[in-house]
């Protein structure tokens, strides 16, 4: 899963995750129980809580580190 993220920020690589899946934004604000708007605040200011990345990591089976 490393090289699919070579070269991606935390919110390119939560893209990637989500575009594997077909899943939006939306769903994944669903998935850590925050608003859309919450979503669009942490990518603009790229500002992720550590356990919004490890619910991240866990729902799509991959290493918290290869987020960060």
């Amino acid at each position: 899963m490393v090289d699919m993220f070579e070269g991606l920020d935390t919110n390119g690589k939560i893209k990637a995750l989500l575009a594997s899946r077909d899943l939006t934004w939306t769903a994944l604000a669903k998935v850590l129980e925050v608003t859309p708007e919450t979503i669009d605040n942490r990518k603009k200011q790229s500002n992720w809580k550590l356990e919004e990345l490890r619910t991240v990591a866990e729902f799509f089976s991959v290493d918290p580190k290869e987020l960060i």
